[in-house]
Order: C-alpha cells, then sequence, then structure tokens
C-alpha cells in the first residue's frame, strides 16, 4: 500500500493555483462546501463536522484525478482537475441525505447553477462535469478520468468512514468486497492506522482529515493500478458495471448507508421537516428551489 513518495510528484496544487488565478469567484464559490456535510450529515456546533466536510471528498477525489493524469499524460491535467473540483459546487446542504429524497439531478441543475453565480467555464469543461455527474463512461476523457478517480475514492472512503467513524466491525464488510478493494484488515499495519484514525476522531477530530485522506490515497492508487490498464480506466471495462453493482447497489447501498444515512443522519426526517418545506416556500415565491436550496446554509 506504500505510495507515499508519489505524492511528492503529485503536481496538483500547482495547477489548483492557476485555477485560483483563472476563476476566483469559481473558488469562493466552492468555499460553501467546506459548511457542507457528507457521508454524515452533522447540524450545529459539533466537532464531527471537521471530519465529514464535503470538501474533504473533493480534494480527496482531486488529488486522486491527479495522479491518473499522471498515468495517462495524453488528457488534459487541468480540465480534469476542473471537472473533479467542480463535481459538488452545487451539491445540497445534507448531500445525498436530502438530494435523493427530493429527486434532485445534480447533473441537470449544474449548468444553470453555474450561470446563475456568473460563473462562466468553458463550454466543454461544463459538458465534462455533466458527464461525470451522469457517470457516462462514453463521455470526455477528462469526463471519464475524474469520474474514475470519485468512483475509486467512493467505493474505499465509505466502508473505512463506516469502520473508523461509526464503530462499525471490519467483519461487517464481506470478504468479497475486502479483496475487490485491496482491504486486508489481517494486516497490523492497516489494523493500527484504523485505530489511530479512530482514536483520532474520538479525540481530536480536527487532526483526523490528512492521515485519513492519505489512507484512502494508498487504498484507491492500489486498486486503480490493479484494475486500469494501460489504455483503458477501469469504469471503462466490460466488467465495470458488475463491479459497481457489487460494491455500491449490493454492499454500500444495503448495509452501509442504511446506518450512516439513516440511522446516524435520519435522512428521511431531513427530506420531511428540512428539504421538502422549503422547497415549496421556494416554488411558492416563483424561485427554482434547488438553486436556492443550494444557497441556504
Amino acid at each position: 500500500m506504500s505510495t507515499r513518495t508519489e505524492n511528492n510528484r503529485n503536481p496538483v496544487e500547482e495547477v489548483l493555483s492557476n485555477l485560483h488565478k483563472k476563476h476566483p469567484q469559481l473558488f469562493v464559490l466552492l468555499s460553501r462546501l467546506h459548511g457542507i456535510t457528507g457521508f454524515v450529515s452533522v447540524l450545529g456546533d459539533d466537532p464531527r463536522i471537521e471530519t465529514f466536510r464535503r470538501s474533504h471528498h473533493v480534494d480527496r477525489v482531486t488529488r486522486l484525478t491527479g495522479w491518473l493524469c499522471s498515468q495517462y499524460p495524453s488528457i488534459d491535467r487541468e480540465a480534469a482537475i476542473l471537472v473533479a473540483v467542480c463535481h459538488e459546487v452545487n451539491r445540497l446542504p445534507f448531500a445525498h441525505n436530502l438530494e435523493k429524497r427530493i429527486d434532485f439531478d445534480q447533473a441537470a441543475n449544474l449548468p444553470n447553477y453555474l450561470t446563475k453565480h456568473e460563473i462562466f467555464l468553458q463550454e466543454s469543461v461544463v459538458s465534462a462535469i455533466t458527464e461525470m455527474l451522469s457517470k457516462n463512461v462514453q463521455g470526455s476523457p477528462e469526463a471519464r478520468l475524474a469520474y474514475a478517480a470519485d468512483a475509486a475514492g467512493g467505493f474505499i472512503e465509505d466502508p473505512l468512514l463506516a469502520i473508523i467513524t461509526l464503530n462499525v466491525p471490519p467483519s461487517f464488510i464481506p470478504r468479497s468486497v475486502m479483496e475487490r478493494l485491496g482491504l486486508d484488515f489481517n494486516s497490523p499495519e492497516l489494523r493500527e492506522r484504523i485505530a489511530e484514525l479512530t482514536n483520532l476522531f474520538h479525540t481530536n477530530p480536527s487532526y483526523f482529515v490528512p492521515p485519513f485522506n492519505q489512507l484512502v490515497f494508498e487504498v484507491a492508487v492500489t486498486f486503480l493500478r490493479r484494475y486500469n490498464c494501460r489504455d483503458r480506466l477501469f469504469v471503462e471495462m466490460p466488467d465495470f458495471a458488475n463491479m459497481r453493482h457489487a460494491l455500491k447497489e449490493d454492499f454500500l447501498k444495503i448495509h452501509v448507508f442504511p446506518i450512516n444515512n439513516e440511522a446516524v443522519s435520519q435522512g428521511s426526517r431531513l427530506a420531511t421537516e428540512v428539504g421538502l418545506p422549503l422547497m415549496e416556500a421556494y416554488r411558492a415565491e416563483g424561485r427554482d428551489p434547488c438553486i436556492n436550496i443550494a444557497n441556504h446554509d
């Protein structure tokens, strides 16, 4: 799992610095993701919000996108990283805990959301972001690469977050899933790192994110090395649909998401008491409910 030295050669920060200069208003808009939680929805003055900020997920996907660009140098690095950076820009508060219960179509909403906020990106970039959000494996190379980073990161970060932050035992994860992901919980190194991260989460959440991001990056790079080919990303492989179904539909959606989205975050209550009333209020005022909910903190 050791890929620590590879990160030293990752030019993501340089690309992000250039993008900041080109699109300053975009990054002002993206800063709202620092106040939106993802895997677990947290309300109020709670130190756990630092662990679950949606911006951390974006950082992980962006870093993996940069690494993938080093493996596929023909792909436009800056465009791919811009796609990764923007793929959550119009994420609603409480993320999936709210969105799936109000039939929010993030891909369809994205172009209007950017225009509403006077963010004018190249048409090809906007198209690539919507392709990524639509999970279009026939889209542009940049969209496919960013989607591969998002898929790999998501497959890995959610089980790890469940174990580390929700006290789910490693045995909860089927052996077939562990083998696909490359997670060996018999490894003393992995057990030690999980124990350290669990302690940080409970005692000092502000120090939790960097080592957790590093662990996700290392496991995801191993995963991507295993399943990518020289000329094809794993999301372009014929078996990807079966892999995604086994990891997302058969495992995460059935076993993990009911814990983090419902038992912990009370997603149904969020939709009933927050999301739907807001949508009705905005519709009554003649305003686009999804754009306005996305601006509601």
